[in-house]
């Protein structure tokens, strides 16, 4: 049975994010709308966000914030965002239906929120610092930014309007959302809520300047056989490897290898078939390999 094991590689150097942060995408953060990111009604798989369109040519992530606000609960709670190369492709029982993205690998991150002591509105912050590189999933300048909380009466700020980057192509003038994950039928690519309301989401994103680290990653490793049975091994031409973490699409991790070496082999032969990540630690960084 083949697993097949393709080459796009991410590689982060500690040279590439001392430049000065840039930011890539901002709203004017002046509204005091909200729409419940995970509410009771809809279950807590719900997962709720909005395409945008970034500026500039900066693709390692630094930080991604979000406008929030509390109604009625101050308790402290998880906070899961996702990012997808447009609105996510998820398919059966509470699920979008009918988006187009794929998952960006190693994009879904959860922080847990220190919520302020009295009701209002507050920012929480999903932290890179470089280390993802997102320049071979937005070559059309656009992805999908989804968040999924653990609680219900955590609102997202929205009617917010872009002041860096903008609206995706083809969207209208007040914009739309996506739901996914609901357990009621309202899942879908193109929600909104009543005009006047402007449906984009409260958010700054910063990113730092660099190479397509994909390319340059790709004369440093090598993964044979491809596609793979049984063994894949992976070679470095100058690198220490010092562990892999192999997941599946959905960020699942499944396997974890420590070892020290230029090359390494790694059995796969209890693998169901299919497309698998592995991050590949390394003494000058990590890099990812689909």
């Amino acid at each position: 049975m083949k697993k097949n094991l393709l080459l796009i590689c991410i590689f982060v150097f500690t040279i590439s994010i001392s430049n000065a942060q840039v930011t890539i995408y901002d709203t004017t953060h002046a509204s005091g709308n909200g729409a419940e990111i995970t509410g009771t009604a809809n279950g807590i798989a719900t997962s709720f966000g909005d395409a945008i369109q970034l500026s500039g040519t900066e693709r390692l992530l630094d930080i991604i914030t979000v406008n929030l606000f509390n109604l009625t609960d101050t308790s402290d709670f998880d906070l899961t965002m996702t990012l997808y190369t447009d609105c996510p492709t998820l398919v059966g029982t509470a699920a979008c239906g009918s988006g187009i993205g794929t998952l960006i690998p190693f994009s879904e991150t959860t922080i847990t929120v220190t919520a302020p002591s009295i009701t209002g509105q507050f920012t929480a912050d999903f932290e890179f610092g470089g280390s993802l590189d997102i320049t071979d999933f937005s070559a059309d300048n656009t992805i999908t930014v989804m968040l999924r909380a653990s609680r219900n009466n955590v609102f997202w700020i929205i009617n917010e309007t872009p002041v860096i980057g903008s609206l995706p192509a083809g969207d209208t003038a007040l914009s739309t959302l996506t739901r996914c994950g609901s357990v009621l039928a309202n899942n879908a690519c193109t929600r909104t809520f009543t005009a006047p309301i402007i449906n984009n989401v409260g958010m700054r994103i910063t990113a730092f300047p660099g190479l397509n680290t994909n390319q340059y990653l790709a004369n440093k490793f090598s993964v044979y056989p491809n596609p793979a049975n049984n063994f894949v091994t992976i070679s470095a031409n100058d690198l220490n490897i010092n562990s892999i973490e192999l997941s599946d699409i959905n960020g699942r991790v499944i396997k974890n290898i420590s070892t020290i070496g230029s090359q390494v082999e790694v059995n796969i032969s209890d693998l169901a078939q299919g497309v698998y990540m592995m991050k590949i630690s390394s003494n000058e960084g990590i890099a990812t390999k689909k």
